[in-house]
């Protein structure tokens, strides 16, 4: 790292999970957690930094009922276990009862002895703490830790200008002409292989796509939408309007009797079904090199297919 330019201009893409594994390597540090996760005028205020045992450090944690954490860090302070939970934002939309979700994690870790104690903490850009932070009674900002004497690699303070230069812009989708064709192909291969119409292969949030186009949607019909999700690696099926996931969800059992593969899947708020993709592929100005994995996602779409033929039954 000492070769880093820091004046060099280079663009990169930040997304929260980038924030995410750079916060994690810092968050090993029991000097780093003293600083800014243990509360002033609380009752480890007193805490000395060798009280302080890191333990575990775990990076985007689900719970089916309940949602999923950021981050989560173990610590020993003074021989108590205690649970930092974190919501790493830079300008995503706040999710409802987010933070009663983590609290509710929390003591459900409490409960199950996991910890004795815990403390949950947004972390953002100052921006987005000062419009949706009130609802975080522990907050760290971006530009604390930035122009702190802890986060000094040239590379990793860029991360965080970068979100920050996010937070400021707001999200703004950026037209790929080589990610548009990609999805096309995608879409054309489907369409293929499986008969499917051609107006039910339209995504219609992003018929233009952009570089952070890991998502592609399909109407199958009134009733259901197939979802692929090249980063979570999944192909999912959720109900289309308002007023239909509890008949949805009551029908899994049925589902999983037929599909030994299909499982529910935490889908922001939403619970649906969806099956893993075998290979995973890469998204990328073209689809040369990579016929198995387009091959295995084709196979997973079918199988959607079927069980959205199930719950029509």
């Amino acid at each position: 790292m000492d070769n880093v330019n820091a004046e060099s201009k280079v663009n990169i893409d930040i997304e929260e999970r980038d924030v995410d594994i750079m916060l994690m390597r810092y968050l090993v540090n029991p000097a780093f957690v003293m600083k800014f996760f243990i509360p002033e005028k609380s009752k480890y205020e007193d805490t000395d930094v060798k009280d302080i045992h890191v333990l575990e450090v775990n990076h985007s944690v689900q719970n089916f009922a309940l949602g999923e954490s950021d981050i989560e860090v173990l610590l020993e302070i003074k021989g108590k276990k205690v649970m930092l939970m974190i919501e790493d934002k830079i300008d995503a939309v706040e999710q409802p009862k987010q933070p009663e979700r983590y609290q509710k994690r929390l003591d459900k870790y409490i409960k199950q002895k996991v910890c004795e104690d815990g403390i949950v903490y947004l972390v953002a850009p100052k921006k987005y703490i000062d419009a949706h932070g009130e609802r975080y009674e522990h907050r760290v900002k971006y530009e604390a830790m930035k122009d702190g004497e802890f986060i000094t690699d040239p590379f990793d303070r860029r991360i965080l200008e970068f979100a920050l230069h996010r937070s400021e812009k707001g999200y703004e989708k950026v037209p790929n002409e080589d990610f548009t064709k990609f999805w096309d192909v995608i879409a054309e291969r489907i369409k293929k292989d499986i008969s499917i119409d051609k107006e039910k292969m339209i995504d219609s949030s992003a018929p233009e796509r952009g570089n952070k186009s890991n998502w592609m949607r399909i109407k199958y019909d009134k009733s259901y939408m197939i979802v692929i999700k090249i980063n979570k690696g999944t192909v999912e099926v959720e109900p289309r309007g308002k007023g239909k996931d509890t008949a949805y969800l009551s029908k899994f059992d049925k589902i999983s009797s037929e599909f030994s593969n299909v499982k529910k899947i935490k889908s922001g708020e939403k619970t649906v079904f969806g099956v893993e993709i075998d290979k995973r592929l890469d998204i990328a100005p073209t689809i040369e090199g990579q016929e198995e994995a387009v091959k295995s996602l084709i196979d997973k779409v079918r199988v959607m297919i079927d069980v959205i033929k199930r719950l029509e039954c």
